[in-house]
């Protein structure tokens, strides 16, 4: 799922970009990018601007199901806050707000 959420948040990405951003081994993206090109969600093509690159796509099945699989987790998670109540869902924003800042993205 992660590789069909890169590519559906970013847009058309290098393989090369693609595995430095997952921090994937060439291997094992290749694999996964065989497996969901074969269930046709994800399309190979060479980079119109940079013969040497591969651009992976998603094809319209592919940005369909990352669309439905996402809105399945937030409902998830919707269901999961509400559940626990609000001191769960301060608890679970301080977390997340420490592991971006570790990161740096904040």
């Amino acid at each position: 799922m992660d590789i069909l959420q890169e590519i559906h948040d970013l847009g058309p990405m290098d393989v090369g970009d693609l595995r430095a951003r997952l921090g994937a081994p060439k291997q094992s993206l290749a694999r996964n990018l065989n497996q969901l090109e074969a269930r046709t969600f994800v399309r190979r093509e060479t980079d119109p601007r940079d013969r040497r690159r591969r651009l992976v796509t998603l094809t319209q099945e592919g940005a369909t199901f990352t669309r439905e699989a996402t809105e399945r987790r937030r409902t998830a998670l919707r269901q999961a806050f509400l559940t626990a109540g609000p001191d769960a869902v301060s608890g679970a924003r301080r977390v997340l707000s420490e592991l971006l800042r570790a990161r740096g993205e904040t």
